[in-house]
């Protein structure tokens, strides 16, 4: 299901004994797009403290209780490596995570090239490939999208697959161009991306974006919707795409 990340910021993190705490942000991967930790803000239980969770702990999201389940116990979690979420992710700290945790070395494939000395065990390769590329979703809020010809507005928030745990849409409030309407640009249909500048260009006339099909952020964006929008603007659809983006 898609779901806007602002309305999972709050939901409570359920370990299997317990709460540990609320969804705080979501960092993704700027290449692909996909959602590489969650970030919990685990409040009274460890005052001051934030962990890092990946989605491949993740189970159900209970949007009536807003809950999220972790598949993990809060004595793993308590002990894990510390996060300090004011700095950059290390490659050192990712590494150590994933060691931790036993997760999935999701940077794996993108370094297959690298060449590193043969004495090395394994759990030092692994740390020594993570390349963290990772973004703040909350960063990115505020960033202004350009068609060809001029603004359209900047990014309000941002629908993700809580199933596949990619970021599909960016919600784009268009206020100053078109007062009170919302539109949404899928990722994959960026020609540039610039966190330096802080804006991201599209190949779409503001013409052809603003005779799209209406997006009502108060329903649910349900696939006959999307299927929509694709058909409008000649895209391919990514839910019948080999990878998940």
């Amino acid at each position: 299901m898609l779901r806007t990340i602002n309305e999972l910021q709050g939901f409570a993190i359920q370990a299997t004994d317990g709460e540990i705490g609320s969804i705080k942000d979501f960092y993704f991967d700027e290449e692909s797009w996909a959602i590489r930790y969650i970030v919990v803000d685990t409040g009274r239980w460890l005052p001051g403290r934030k962990v890092l969770l990946s989605p491949h702990t993740m189970g159900y999201v209970d949007r009536d209780d807003e809950t999220l389940s972790a598949d993990l116990t809060k004595a793993e979690i308590e002990e894990s490596p510390p996060v300090y979420v004011e700095k950059p992710l290390s490659q050192q700290l990712e590494g150590e995570l994933h060691q931790y945790y036993g997760w999935p070395y999701y940077w794996a494939g993108r370094n297959a090239a690298t060449v590193l000395p043969p004495n090395m065990t394994r759990k030092e390769k692994n740390i020594q490939l993570a390349d963290p590329q990772l973004r703040s979703s909350q960063a990115i809020i505020g960033y202004h999208i350009h068609a060809t010809d001029g603004d359209i507005g900047h990014v309000e928030d941002f629908l993700l697959d809580d199933q596949e745990w990619f970021i599909r849409y960016m919600i784009v409030d268009t206020r100053n161009w078109l007062p009170g309407r919302k539109v949404l640009v899928a990722l994959n249909w960026i020609e540039k991306f610039s966190f330096e500048e802080q804006m991201a260009q599209i190949n779409l006339t503001k013409q052809k974006i603003e005779a799209s099909p209406e997006y009502d952020p108060d329903l649910r964006v349900e696939r006959a919707y999307e299927a929509s929008l694709h058909d409008y603007y000649v895209r391919s659809a990514y839910w019948l795409a080999k990878e998940p983006f």
